[in-house]
């Protein structure tokens, strides 16, 4: 999905999440696993691997939610271990 703003729909029933761009063009279903209870913070969490970012774990005040997350396999020469990249929320 192309960079930009998104809006982000959680049916608590079904788990499924549901990204839409602001131009409506670009949008994305997920399903998750409930991870512990909130902490506090409103957070998207990304896992990093060269230009590729996906979608690892979303943080609100009354809960988490992880999702599966498949990274491509960089070339031998140039593994290097995957970053976290933390991005906070507006409300």
């Amino acid at each position: 999905m192309p960079p930009g703003h998104y809006t982000i729909r959680i049916d608590l029933e079904t788990e499924i999440f549901s990204l839409t761009d602001e131009s409506g063009k670009h949008k994305i279903f997920l399903t998750a696993i409930s991870g512990d209870e909130g902490n506090g913070k409103s957070l998207l969490v990304f896992k990093h691997s060269g230009d590729v970012y996906a979608l690892e774990e979303l943080k609100s005040d009354a809960d988490n939610w992880v999702f599966q997350t498949w990274m491509p396999v960089p070339p031998i020469e140039s593994r290097n271990p995957l970053s976290r990249v933390e991005v906070a929320v507006n409300r």
